[in-house]
C-alpha cells in the first residue's frame, strides 16, 4: 500500500457539498501523486454519513472511507478509524485535520492508539484569532479557548490569508508550528461568455446565515436603501438556524415578491445564480479569505463589502477598483445609495478574472507540497 496523507472529517462537514469536496480532493491527490514520483503517496478521507452501509468513494485521485456516522465524539470516531487502518493495512505519514476542534482531537487520539509520532497539520478556514471572532457567540467563545489547546500542539497549519496568520500568531502560541498561507481552490469554468454584462437590479447575499455573516448589518443595509427607493431585488443563497428569523426581517422591509430565497446551492449549480445578481453584498464581520467575493467577480458580479481582511487583501491584488467598494454605515444614506447605484452600472475586468483564475490553479499544488514538507521536516527532526 502506498503511503497516505489521511483526512478525519468526524462530522462529515466536508460532504455537504460533495461536488466540490470531491473536486478539492481530487485536485489535491493529482498533485500529491506528481510531487511524490519516487515515493508515493495517496491521499484517503475518512469521513461520515447518516445514510447506513454507505459505501466508500474512489475518485481518480483520492478515496473516501466512511468509518461512523456523524459524530462529536473525537473519541469514538478515532477508535474507527484505527480499526480501518488496521483492517486495511494503511501505511499513514501525516494526518491531515480539517479544523482544530473534532478533527484534531480525532487525530490527536489516533496518533496515540497508532503509537507513532505521526505529524498532524490543521486547516483553518475562519479568522479565528480575531479579537471580535470570540464575542460573536457562546459556541465561538468556547472553540476559540478550545483552539488555544489545540493549535499549539499540532506540527502545521494551513491559513488561507495573511491577516489570518496574523491574528493567530498575536493570539495564540504558534511560534513552534509550521504555518503554510494556502487559500481553498474554487472550481472555475472560464469563459468569456459566462461574463454577466446586463445584470438585474438584484442584491446578493451568498454564505452561511450566521451571525459572524453580519445578517443583521445586511438586513440594515436594505432598510437604508429601501428609504431611497424600491427598484431592487434580494436573492438570498445559503442556510443556517438563523434563515427563518433573517427572511422574516427582510419580508417586514420589503415586499415578499421582493425577497427570493434559494436556501443551499452546490458549487456546480451557482453559475446560473450568478447570473441572477446585480452586486454582491458582505456584511460579513470577520472574513479571513472570502471565497464568495472572489466566486463573484470570477463570474462578472460586482462586489459590496465590508472591512476585514479577506476582502482588504483581495483589493490589494485589484488594479481597477471599479465593481468593488467598501460598505461604510457611517456615510450619508444617499452616499450608500449612489455607492449601489455605481456598482449596478459597474462591470468587472477580464484581467482581473484571469489574475484571481491564475492565483487560484496554483492553491492545490502548493497544498500538495506543503505535506510533503512537513513530512519530511518531521522526518529529519525526529533523525536528530
Amino acid at each position: 500500500m502506498n503511503k497516505l496523507i489521511l483526512t478525519l472529517d468526524p462530522r462529515g462537514i466536508n460532504l455537504i457539498d460533495p461536488t466540490a469536496t470531491h473536486f478539492r480532493l481530487n485536485e489535491y491527490g493529482f498533485f500529491l501523486n506528481k510531487f511524490s514520483d519516487i515515493d508515493k503517496y495517496s491521499l484517503v478521507t475518512f469521513s461520515s454519513s447518516k445514510a447506513k452501509n454507505k459505501k466508500s468513494i474512489k475518485l481518480n485521485h483520492a478515496q473516501i472511507h466512511f468509518v461512523s456516522r456523524p459524530t462529536f465524539n473525537a473519541l469514538k470516531f478515532a477508535i474507527l478509524s484505527f480499526r480501518t487502518i488496521k483492517q486495511k493495512d494503511l501505511k499513514v505519514k501525516l494526518l491531515f485535520a480539517t479544523d482544530p476542534w473534532e478533527s484534531f482531537v480525532s487525530s490527536y487520539l489516533l496518533r496515540i492508539l497508532l503509537k507513532k509520532r505521526i505529524p498532524i497539520y490543521v486547516q483553518i478556514h475562519g479568522d479565528i484569532g480575531h479579537p471580535l471572532w470570540k464575542k460573536i457567540s457562546l459556541v465561538n467563545w468556547l472553540r476559540y479557548y478550545i483552539a488555544k489547546i489545540t493549535i499549539p500542539r499540532c506540527d502545521g497549519i494551513r491559513v488561507v490569508s495573511e491577516g489570518q496568520l496574523s491574528n493567530l500568531r498575536t493570539n495564540f502560541n504558534i511560534a513552534k508550528v509550521s504555518s503554510f498561507i494556502i487559500p481553498i481552490p474554487i472550481k472555475i469554468t472560464f469563459e468569456e461568455k459566462n461574463q454577466v454584462h446586463s445584470r438585474s437590479r438584484t442584491i446578493g447575499f451568498v454564505g452561511r446565515i450566521h451571525k459572524d455573516k453580519g445578517i443583521w448589518d445586511f438586513v440594515k443595509l436594505i432598510k437604508i436603501l429601501n428609504t431611497l427607493n424600491h427598484d431592487f431585488d434580494v436573492l438570498i443563497i445559503g442556510d443556517g438556524k438563523l434563515h427563518t428569523k433573517f427572511l422574516k426581517k427582510l419580508t417586514k422591509l420589503l415586499d415578499v415578491n421582493r425577497v427570493k430565497f434559494l436556501g443551499f446551492v452546490p458549487q456546480n449549480e451557482m453559475l446560473n445564480v450568478w447570473s441572477q445578481i446585480g452586486v454582491l453584498v458582505s456584511t460579513s464581520r470577520i472574513e479571513s479569505y472570502g471565497m464568495a467575493l472572489r466566486e463573484s467577480l470570477i463570474n462578472g458580479v460586482p462586489i459590496w463589502t465590508t472591512k476585514t481582511s479577506g476582502s482588504e487583501e483581495l483589493l490589494i491584488g485589484i488594479k481597477h477598483h471599479e465593481g468593488f467598494k467598501f460598505i461604510d454605515f457611517s456615510n450619508d444614506r444617499k452616499d450608500l445609495g449612489n455607492d449601489l447605484e455605481d456598482l449596478f452600472k459597474a462591470s468587472v475586468s477580464t484581467s482581473l478574472v484571469r489574475q484571481i483564475r491564475d492565483n487560484n490553479n496554483t492553491y492545490s499544488e502548493r497544498l500538495a507540497k506543503s505535506w510533503l514538507d512537513l513530512i519530511k521536516a518531521t522526518e529529519i527532526r525526529m533523525s536528530t
